[in-house]
């Protein structure tokens, strides 16, 4: 994702070129990056940031089935659920396998946080149903103000 400053003066073309290029190099200097330093965090959130312009989820199954070890970011809860809001943001991401994966992670994960991070991905899909779900879950009597925020 550009900046909108800097994308109001590239042609969207260009824009998505840069884009495209700028999540190739995020996803090569987190892996050359000194582990665990701030710099790897930093190239780390642009991989993340930047996954709209993946073609494919790929590389984030592979982070997530442990197929790609990234030195220095070992891969906690925290870590599996960015990887999973941003698989959810890969345009061409398989809808049936990204939810049950979800799921299945919030089965693995049951704390507060991890439900909290289930309605925020689940929502945020495009689906009528998964927004209509996280507003059931919004309007609960169980549902606490600090989950809302």
């Amino acid at each position: 994702m550009l900046e909108p400053s800097a994308s109001l003066w590239l042609h969207p073309n260009e824009r998505r070129t840069l884009a495209r290029q700028l999540q190739g190099a995020a996803i090569r200097e987190v892996m050359r990056a000194p582990a665990g330093g701030d710099l790897q965090e930093k190239w780390w959130e642009l991989a993340l940031q930047t996954a709209p312009e993946l073609d494919d989820a790929s590389w984030i199954l592979s982070v997530l089935r442990r197929e790609i070890r990234i030195p220095g970011l070992p891969l906690d809860q925290e870590l599996r659920w960015q990887l999973l809001e941003a698989w959810s943001r890969v345009p061409s991401h398989d809808a049936e396998n990204f939810r049950a994966a979800l799921e299945a992670e919030a089965r693995r994960d049951p704390s507060e946080t991890g439900q909290n991070w289930m309605t925020s991905i689940y929502a945020a899909n495009a689906s009528p149903e998964a927004k209509q779900a996280a507003f059931e879950r919004a309007l609960s009597s169980e549902t606490t103000f600090s989950d809302l925020r």
